[in-house]
């Protein structure tokens, strides 16, 4: 009995292990299909001398450096080519090593001893509909949907830089912000125009179907009026300081116009004055000290009479300088005003045309929503460009595609039903 059972078990693990040469097929055929190329990492092992063990990058030249070998092209080669190339350059190589006793024994490397294996590969490249585009590592039986995995999965809207169903709650955000700015720049405008004499209560239906507090809305026309108060008793102070100093200026000069009136009566009796004791003088009948004082006194009155018309014509000069400012106020406020008044407005039509726009999205990222959960998610392409011994390959691939190193991928999104969504 036993043995006829030796040929049962015989011809099952016969069986057993066609199968599993049979599973290691395809992975075979992978190994002998993949070309090595520029950013692959090898590592050389050599039984018995690990001090020739090394992990050497295949450089952009595709070439690799190995030791007591030297340089070996390794781009464009199967793992086999190479592994053959590398066995047969230290084939038959006598190496020193060192024995038990201390003594150096010459040992000839046999080429089964030798091995040649790749520890790290090219990374992959992800870009198109996906979060988080650009280089992954690549792993043995990496898959295209792990890849995509990795990059944070497809990237539901290509068209926007983010999510929808995420940034509902930034845009409702933005758009209460918005309605804080339309409303300030909305009572500013109001108010410019009453500075500028447009006189009108302020309207305040645009806000009446907002999402601002009817409070909020009272308090912001409140706080423009009370500053359209300010300002316009600013003006009143502005205006009666002028004013004031106008007639102090008039006052002044009429002092000094009287002044100078006494001065010129004064100085034509010094004149008359001058000219009686000249006359003595010239006779002999009066001193040269009395000619000297009735000359003295009569230069002394016109130099008075000139400093006084001096001082009437530097207040004059003040008095018209202050004129035109007081007659200038209402049109440099007018002016300031109205500069006020264009910025506030175009300040207001961005605020409404970025409302406008975050509407608009928040009823894209809504029917969004809705779409995605009644289950319609947009279907996607995915293409593989690939070194291959015929070349650069694009290849129309699965998300269970199996991933070769240095793969580039292209993931794109049908996005026909998200552009049905988005608004004229």
């Amino acid at each position: 009995m036993a043995r006829r059972q030796k040929p049962s078990v015989f011809r099952g693990s016969f069986i057993a292990a066609l199968m599993f040469l049979s599973a290691l097929a395809p992975l075979e055929a992978k190994a002998q299909a993949y070309r090595l190329s520029a950013g692959d990492v090898l590592q050389l092992t050599v039984v018995g001398f690990p001090d020739l063990k090394q992990r050497t990058p295949i450089n952009v030249d595709g070439d690799i450096m190995l030791p007591l070998v030297g340089t070996l092209r390794a781009a464009g080669q199967t793992m086999n080519d190479l592994s053959a190339l590398v066995k047969a350059r230290f084939a038959n190589k006598v190496m020193q090593q060192r024995g038990p006793d201390g003594r150096a024994v010459s040992i000839v490397v046999a080429p089964d001893e030798v091995t040649i294996d790749i520890v790290e590969y090219r990374p992959v490249y992800l870009r198109g509909d996906v979060s988080k585009p650009g280089e992954q590592p690549f792993r043995p039986g990496m898959s295209l949907r792990q890849a995509v995995a990795v990059s944070g999965g497809y990237d539901l809207v290509r068209l926007r830089t983010g999510n929808p169903m995420q940034e509902a709650s930034q845009l409702r955000g933005e758009a209460a912000s918005l309605w804080n700015e339309i409303l300030r720049q909305h009572a500013t405008v109001w108010r410019l125009r009453a500075e500028m004499g447009e006189e009108a209560a302020p309207d305040k239906s645009a806000f009446e179907k907002s999402p601002l507090a009817p409070a909020m809305v009272e308090s912001a026309f409140k706080t423009e009026a009370a500053q359209l108060a300010s300002r316009r008793a600013e003006r009143e102070r502005e205006i009666g300081y002028l004013t004031a100093v106008i007639n102090q200026s008039d006052r002044r000069i009429a002092l000094l116009s009287e002044q100078q009136k006494n001065e010129e009566e004064g100085s034509k009796q010094d004149v008359e004055d001058f000219e009686r004791v000249s006359k003595l003088f010239e006779k002999g009948n009066t001193s040269i000290t009395r000619f000297s004082d009735s000359r003295r006194s009569m230069l002394l009155s016109a130099t008075r009479i000139l400093q006084t018309s001096a001082a009437i014509a530097q207040v004059e000069r003040e008095r018209e300088e202050l004129r035109k400012l007081l007659a200038n106020v209402d049109d440099k406020r007018k002016i300031d005003a109205l500069k006020d008044l264009q910025d506030a407005d175009t300040k207001l039509q961005q605020a409404k045309a970025k409302l406008s726009a975050a509407q608009e999205q928040l009823l894209f990222s809504s029917k969004m929503r809705a779409q995605l959960g009644m289950g319609g998610a947009p279907n996607v392409e995915l293409v593989i460009t690939r070194q291959t011994e015929k070349g650069r390959e694009r290849l129309l691939a699965q998300e269970d595609t199996e991933l070769w190193p240095g793969d580039s991928i292209e993931v794109a999104l049908d996005a026909s039903q998200l552009l049905s969504f988005m608004p004229n």
